[in-house]
């Protein structure tokens, strides 16, 4: 009898036994894709050079001056009550050649029920991410060639925020650039 308990407790340490499947990677949520055309693409980026301005979420290189005062939105239905979506406006700056992109993604994951230990419930809460990505990107010229090619500069690109708590909002600028009221 007592082989057979030591022979189960040593066969049940050489299996890896998990209760649950989450906890191996984080913030998986900014992997959706922020639009129609990259979810049709498979939710990889295709590097196509346009003016959707939807495309820097995933490669901030490719924010060109077509993008001026471009805006996008997109919402998404999920099963379970789930709903993501993404907004986000592209500005060039032709004083700098620089063109900067802006955005909102959230992701809303439905309602909870608040229970205590015991399991009786309390009430309900929401559960949700809100991140402000930006990016910046400037074209400058292959001095062999005099090719235009681009130079992505992303500080904090994908930075959480979130807004329930005041004390983890960051700002996007550490100092604002000095902008020149002749801009337009």
């Amino acid at each position: 009898m007592r082989s057979i308990l030591l022979l189960f407790l040593f066969s049940g340490s050489l299996l890896s036994l998990q209760a649950q499947t989450g906890g191996r990677a984080v913030y998986q949520f900014l992997r959706l894709a922020p639009s129609a055309r990259i979810t049709a693409l498979g939710g990889n980026l295709i590097s196509v050079r346009d003016d959707d301005v939807n495309l820097a979420y995933g490669n901030p290189a490719l924010l060109n001056q077509g993008m001026h005062q471009a805006l996008s939105f997109s919402h998404n239905f999920y099963p379970g009550g789930i709903q993501n979506g993404y907004a986000v406006y592209g500005h060039h700056v032709p004083k700098w050649d620089l063109t900067l992109h802006g955005g909102l993604q959230y992701v809303q994951y439905g309602d909870f029920p608040a229970t205590d230990e015991m399991g009786v419930q309390n009430g309900e809460f929401k559960a949700r991410n809100t991140p402000l990505p930006w990016a910046q990107a400037s074209n400058y010229t292959n001095g062999s060639r005099g090719e235009p090619t681009s130079n992505s500069s992303v500080p904090s690109w994908k930075a959480i925020i979130q807004p329930d708590s005041p004390e983890t909002w960051r700002p996007l600028f550490s100092t604002p650039p000095a902008v020149s009221p002749s801009l337009s």
